[in-house]
């Protein structure tokens, strides 16, 4: 055990500060976000490619098949989260649930449970090496840094489904039973984070594989371990290959198309287009910085489950920040927000070890970020205004457009297509087909368009596309080159204000609604 720990929290009651967490949670996270808060807000958790998700997942459920917009089908996505929301939104509509408003809304709630394992498990993998005192006040820090930032950071994305998979897989393995009986269990485990994140395959499961060879027979690792991850992922390889034409998946294939160091530039300026990302790589080297450097050498450990715990936990640390690097390096996007929840996660819950140390400042420190979780979650996620105006943009094209009729949107389409409840072709390829890509890369829009039953045209500009009796549009993804769009003037239907960023940054720009034919 760890011993000579000062108690910051005090010890009047050991279980009444985890009851208390679990009742906030439950009232806050299972009650409030889900069902009571206004819409609008919610819309501030969900970034557009959540609506990937959604609308992909909602088809699949429909009997559509694994589509975007009705016409492409598409691979490009994440498949253990597709497959949970895709069973999830079938029985929602089986009981006649099919307005998107309630469908986000039990999303969220789907999210909350999700949630609410993770942090169960992450407790009880506290409770393996430390008394209760010790180990609700380090799980209540870890709480309250996690929850803000990382489990309700952005909603409607795999993250969830994969810290789940990691910390039950962490607290299995912490367990220290000769017989060593969750062996196959972990081994499934493993194989659905492999579908979880599929790039995972690189970047966590080999060292997860290191710590198992060492742990166990080598009959038992590759049967149970390694088997179920190889035979699971293959399968998925051979689907794509069979349905799609390619192992690989759309969205990946645009993000590395080119794979050399030319994204680096590109990484780097979105860090000041977008400050919030800059906050979370802030958050990812002070958390693990602060572990390696400070609170690391002053924890005095005894037991194996300490030991197996804390390498686990350094290990996906450590393998966050690597994954990270590589999305910096080499992604045509940039390091997005999500690809930062591992490495945060990580190093939140390294640095929540800190009550463990005699320290005479924390509860202080505790006030503090319950002070910052309240501004992060409220007056931050309030204001954050972000998605407004593609919401209400939405609601509009429900108004202007038929169901029959097919819109062309290249950004924002995820979010304009499931709240329009309109046939919403993505055109930024990455949840779009192979066949879309390649006509992209030859410069071959305005013939795509005719190929295909495309009304609409849709796009947002921070300029004025009309120029002299034409409507001109630049459409620019980084890997695979850019496409100009004309159109004759006449055919502009309408254009309404939009604005970009929060309540600090608001830019103005304007979307336009163009028909593809001329009237």
């Amino acid at each position: 055990m760890i011993t000579n720990i000062s108690s910051p929290l005090g010890e009047n009651d050991k279980n009444l500060f985890i009851k208390l967490t679990v009742i906030f949670y439950f009232v806050g996270f299972i009650v409030l976000l889900p069902f009571v808060v206004p819409f609008r807000y919610l819309l501030h958790f969900c970034l557009d490619d959540a609506y990937f998700y959604f609308k992909i997942a909602n088809n699949i459920a429909l009997g559509k098949g694994s589509t975007f917009d009705g016409l492409n089908y598409t691979n490009g996505y994440h498949p253990l989260w597709l497959i949970i929301l895709s069973g999830y939104y079938y029985i929602l509509n089986l009981i006649n649930i099919t307005s998107p408003i309630l469908l986000v809304r039990l999303t969220f709630l789907l999210t909350s449970i999700i949630n609410f394992f993770t942090l169960y498990y992450l407790y009880k993998s506290f409770k393996l090496f430390m008394d209760t005192d010790k180990s609700n006040q380090v799980f209540l820090l870890a709480s309250i840094l996690v929850i803000p930032s990382v489990l309700f950071d952005l909603i409607g994305l795999e993250i969830q489904i994969y810290l789940l998979l990691i910390v039950v897989y962490n607290y299995l393995y912490s367990l220290t039973d000769k017989k060593n009986k969750f062996v196959l269990t972990r081994g499934i485990l493993l194989a659905l984070l492999s579908l979880a994140r599929i790039d995972f395959v690189i970047f966590l499961i080999p060292g997860y594989f290191f710590f198992e060879y060492k742990k166990i027979d080598r009959n038992r690792f590759l049967l149970s371990i390694v088997l179920p991850v190889i035979t699971i992922y293959t399968i998925y390889l051979v689907f794509n290959y069979i349905n799609y034409g390619d192992i690989r998946t759309t969205s990946g294939y645009l993000s590395f198309s080119n794979f050399k160091l030319d994204s680096l530039h590109y990484s780097l300026k979105t860090f000041i287009i977008h400050p919030f990302r800059m906050l979370l790589l802030s958050i990812t080297i002070i958390t693990g910085g602060s572990y390696f450097i400070y609170i690391k050498k002053r924890l005095i450990l005894f037991s194996g489950a300490t030991s197996y715990l804390l390498k686990l936990i350094e290990y996906f640390y450590c393998a966050g920040v690597v994954f990270l690097l590589f999305q910096i390096l080499f992604n045509h996007d940039g390091a997005k927000e999500w690809y930062f929840a591992l490495s945060n996660f990580g190093g939140l819950i390294l640095f929540s070890f800190l009550p463990l140390l005699k320290i005479n400042y924390f509860k202080t420190l505790f006030i503090v970020f319950i002070v910052l979780s309240l501004i992060y979650f409220f007056p931050f996620r309030y204001y954050y205004y972000e998605f407004d105006d593609e919401y209400d943009y939405a609601l509009l094209l429900k108004e202007k457009v038929q169901p029959s009729e097919y819109i062309f949107q290249f950004d924002y389409s995820g979010m304009i297509s499931f709240y329009s409840e309109r046939n919403i072709v993505n055109g930024d390829g990455r949840v779009n087909s192979f066949n879309y890509i390649n006509i992209y890369k030859r410069k071959a829009l305005m013939k795509y368009f005719k190929s295909i039953p495309i009304s609409f045209y849709s796009t947002y500009a921070y300029k004025d596309l009309i120029y002299n009796e034409s409507i001109i549009d630049t459409l620019n993804r980084d890997g695979i080159g850019r496409n100009i769009i004309q159109f004759p003037r006449n055919n502009l239907v309408l254009t309404k204000e939009k604005f970009k960023g929060g309540i600090l940054s608001r830019e103005k720009c304007l979307f336009y609604l163009i028909k593809v034919e001329e009237k």
